[in-house]
């Protein structure tokens, strides 16, 4: 480690030398900075270095140098490329180089803002005042208070559902950074595009996301509307790291695509927007499309609770074949939780389920359901929950659902095809919400309407979906069954069904029909 001593005292063929040279330098340059400076307004890369301590790799540079020289500037990217650092070296430039600057941060949620990006912003506030560059102006944690000076040159962050606090902010330069603006709604963008008065200055706005969704403002600036944008591409394959001609901390590397390939499959949908930053448009007849999922992920958050408490339970017993007993939580029209466990036995998967029970209800609420596939293994788990409710009548309503049993009704050919139809209905509703899984919604836009029998529709079947995503899709079965009764499928109000009349005492592939669909069984207190 090289000591402040060593560097000062430093003789003229001391291998500190150069570095006590640079030293002085940077202490004599900061001693003649004045916020804001010119000096770096045509030159953001050099504020970066000199300023930041930053040194930005190519894709980086390109975004902030866009900023620099064109009105709207719109990113497209996978994971991991560094565009946290970006936005925050781009925000303070502005901030240090604009007279009376505002700087906007946007994003769909609050904590995008002040865990990723404000985060960022004050690591690079701190090291540029290590540096011998204090930046002017109080630093506050909050990002919506974010930074102020005295001559009114401002940094602070905004949520997109806050979209009308943009009316009246005025200011001759305006700098706009919208993080995730995929997930961000066209009224936003409507209130931005007439809400802000640079008074004759310069107004700049960068959107930059992960391409999720093929709708909204974000889509568009990649498509209909490119002409108006600069727009840049940037590939996780693409980074100092992946390409082997540096090593950056937190960028995508070799080891984490192979990862993602691995785990999603290069063709795949998600390979393409995570890793290759690039939209991915759906194969006509998907059940459920990606950008369904995304919305829906993105609603989780403030996603309406109110409402009956249900559990759905995909069962895999000791896990053969790497598959999985997924267990999924509703309440309401939120999906809060999706587990998944590997090699439990049927009194560690009942427990489990007793557990989440008793970790998710709520006091003198009506009585949670719990809807589980009664297939193989899952028949053991549907007659211990039974043996449960002898003794504890009131715990909760059973529903044994025998998924490859014949549909009842005109649209769907097995009771797996409905649940997956129930499926595609519930997640489209305004309020749903997913919690953001990767495995989850890699799952859920795997099948397809591929095949139609008797005019009926058919859901890509199991087997073919395992070979497609080299597992089963164990949390998107139970995501299924835990909005059972949405839709098409009404819930069936849990009738007094004595023990020992279930649906596997029937010898033939018919279930006892108690609401709309055959391959079903009810229990309740």
């Amino acid at each position: 480690m090289v000591t402040s001593a060593q560097v000062v005292n430093a003789s003229p063929r001391s291998p500190y030398a150069a570095m006590a040279a640079v030293a002085r330098r940077a202490a004599s340059d900061a001693s003649v900075v004045r916020w804001p400076s010119a000096r770096w307004a045509h030159d953001p890369v050099g504020f970066a270095r000199e300023v930041l301590g930053v040194e930005l790799w190519s894709a980086q540079v390109e975004i902030v140098e866009s900023i620099r020289d064109n009105r709207n500037t719109t990113v497209r990217s996978g994971h991991k490329v560094g565009k946290s650092t970006a936005i925050a070296t781009s925000a303070l430039w502005f901030y240090c180089t604009f007279d009376r600057a505002r700087v906007i941060l946007t994003a769909v949620k609050a904590t995008q803002i002040e865990n990723i990006i404000w985060k960022e912003i004050r690591r690079l506030f701190r090291e540029a005042r290590r540096r011998g560059f204090p930046i002017d102006g109080e630093l506050y944690e909050l990002a919506r208070t974010g930074l102020r000076a005295e001559d009114e040159r401002q940094i602070f962050g905004l949520t997109a559902r806050d979209g009308e606090g943009l009316a009246g902010i005025s200011s001759p330069n305006i700098l706009v950074l919208a993080d995730e603006a995929s997930g961000i709604a066209d009224r936003f963008f409507e209130v931005l595009g007439t809400s802000l008065a640079s008074d004759g200055g310069t107004v700049r706005k960068c959107y930059i996301s992960n391409p999720t969704r093929t709708v909204g403002e974000f889509y568009r600036s990649h498509t209909t509307n490119k002409h108006l944008f600069r727009c840049i591409a940037i590939s996780s394959e693409d980074t100092p790291n992946a390409r082997g001609t540096g090593r950056v901390k937190g960028l995508a590397g070799p080891d984490w695509i192979e990862e993602k390939r691995v785990e999603y499959g290069e063709d795949s949908p998600q390979f393409r927007v995570r890793v290759k930053g690039e939209f991915a448009h759906d194969l006509e007849g998907k059940v459920i499309s990606l950008d369904v999922i995304a919305a829906a992920e993105e609603r989780w958050e403030d996603a309406d609770e109110d409402g009956q408490l249900q559990i759905g339970v995909d069962p895999a017993g000791d896990g053969v074949g790497g598959d999985e007993t997924a267990i999924a939580v509703r309440r309401g029209q939120k999906v809060r939780s999706v587990l998944a466990w590997q090699k439990l036995s049927l009194d560690g998967i009942v427990s489990n389920i007793l557990g989440l029970l008793a970790d998710n209800r709520r006091a003198r609420e009506a009585r949670p359901r719990v809807v589980v596939d009664a297939n193989g293994i899952g028949d053991g788990v549907a007659v211990r929950l039974r043996f449960h409710l002898e003794k504890h009548p009131e715990a909760f309503d059973l529903i044994a659902i025998r998924s490859h049993f014949a549909a009842n009704d005109r649209i769907h050919d097995k009771v797996r095809d409905a649940l997956w139809g129930n499926m595609a209905t519930w997640v489209k509703a305004e309020g749903s919400a997913l919690p953001s899984d990767a495995k989850l919604a890699q799952e859920l836009n795997t099948p397809s309407w591929d095949e139609l029998k008797d005019g009926k529709a058919r859901v890509t079947d199991k087997d073919k979906m395992r070979s497609l995503l080299g597992r089963s899709p164990d949390r998107a079965d139970a995501v299924c069954l835990a909005v059972w009764g949405f839709g098409s499928l009404e819930a069936p109000e849990a009738p007094h069904v004595p023990p020992g009349v279930a649906s596997d005492d029937h010898d033939d592939d018919r279930a006892p029909s108690m609401n709309p669909y055959d391959g079903l069984a009810a229990w309740g207190g």
